[in-house]
């Protein structure tokens, strides 16, 4: 058997992509760990671990991110030698394999295309901020956790829609979860609640269009908003005096309405550089920025009109749930940090989805090469 051969009858099988990835990711941030200071975030983690009996059971769960310091607890209790810092960025590094194999089994589910899907998850392990997150410690591998996972489960809740299916048993036994899923992704992070809205906002427009019907909608809203009120009203009402309603938005909002890093006054060029910029150094860090980001920035979102038109030809389904996301997801963060490249590691899934939907198509005439060179790229 030829090592193209084998390559082939590997990659179909449905276990190795993914296993493949969650090696290569573990591999990756493991062995290469990224150099310089650590994030507040992880900080802050750590000092908790340090001071683990001293913490009430609430005050754990009290903050921004409410699961992080639990899943990191666990991961401490694994390896109690660690030194806490090294523990957080090892919970961050697990998660990222998980959350690329997630990618690729989304990409796959939603575009169809096993090699293409394959580059873009491999392609994610080596963005430069996503190496610097992962492996100083940062959150958002637990908020892509919940993210991939709503959306994979999501994009089977309204594939259903789509192929118009009537059962009422299947049908509520899925939207029950994808209820349930919305209030967990919310309560391990207020970001995804973004992703939440997306969805919320793809169903109301099915059930106007008759393809889904209300009362099952109202069940998975309801569902979703009470076990998160009930979630946050736990954690928030008696802790630092807060014992109402309007206190406890204003927690939930502290850093949107502080005005320390939300910008209510920007000029709309300057903002929308500061935005590029972000994004860009998601990609490749800060290295290589020049006097003609501007130019970069237009042949960029001209670019990025011919995927969405391409996309839409292919799937208007998929690329109306990506634009949803991303348009909110850049109206959020054109305002509220836009240079930092940590605000815009949430889009990975969704943006993957829509170039995969535009150009993914082209792999399929170079699929051997593609098998062979992703499989060297991983090793």
């Amino acid at each position: 058997m030829s090592l193209v051969a084998l390559i082939r009858r590997s990659f179909q099988r449905p276990w190795f992509p993914p296993l493949i990835l969650v090696a290569g990711t573990w591999l990756m941030y493991g062995l290469f760990p990224f150099p310089g200071f650590r994030r507040w975030d992880s900080l802050m983690t750590a000092t908790v671990l340090h001071q683990w009996e001293r913490v009430g059971l609430r005050q754990i769960f009290y903050f921004a991110h409410t699961l992080v310091i639990p899943a990191t607890r666990i991961v401490a209790l694994i390896a109690p030698r660690l030194d806490p810092l090294v523990v957080v960025s090892l919970r961050e590094t697990l998660l990222a394999g998980v959350n690329t194999a997630l990618l690729y089994g989304f990409l796959r589910q939603v575009t169809g295309l096993r090699s293409g899907a394959f580059v873009m998850a491999l392609a994610s392990i080596f963005l430069h901020g996503r190496w610097l997150l992962v492996t100083h410690g940062e959150e958002k591998e637990m908020l892509l956790l919940l993210q991939l996972l709503l959306l994979r489960w999501g994009w089977l809740c309204l594939r259903e829609t789509s192929a118009g299916r009537t059962s009422p048993a299947l049908r509520s036994f899925r939207w029950e979860i994808l209820g349930a899923l919305m209030a967990l992704a919310v309560a391990v992070h207020l970001e995804n609640g973004l992703m939440v809205l997306t969805l919320a906002m793809v169903l109301v427009r099915d059930s106007f269009r008759k393809k889904f019907p209300w009362n099952i909608l109202i069940r998975t809203g309801g569902m979703a908003f009470l076990l998160a009120l009930a979630w946050f009203a736990w954690l928030i009402v008696g802790v630092n005096h807060i014992h109402t309603g309007a206190g406890a938005w204003r927690w939930l909002m502290e850093y949107h309405v502080t005005g320390e890093f939300f910008n209510v006054n920007p000029h709309l060029d300057d903002q929308a550089l500061e935005a590029w910029k972000g994004f860009r150094r998601l990609l490749m860090g800060a290295q290589g920025e020049h006097g003609l980001l501007g130019l970069e920035l237009m042949a960029g979102l001209t670019l990025t009109g011919l995927t969405v038109v391409r996309s839409w030809r292919r799937d208007p389904r998929s690329t109306t749930l990506a634009l949803i996301f991303l348009g909110m997801m850049t109206l959020h963060f054109f305002y509220w940090l836009p240079w930092d490249p940590e605000q815009w590691l949430p889009v990975i899934p969704m943006g993957s989805g829509l170039i995969l939907n535009a150009w993914g198509t082209f792999g399929r005439r170079f699929e051997t090469l593609l098998f062979a060179l992703t499989l060297v790229l991983a090793i």
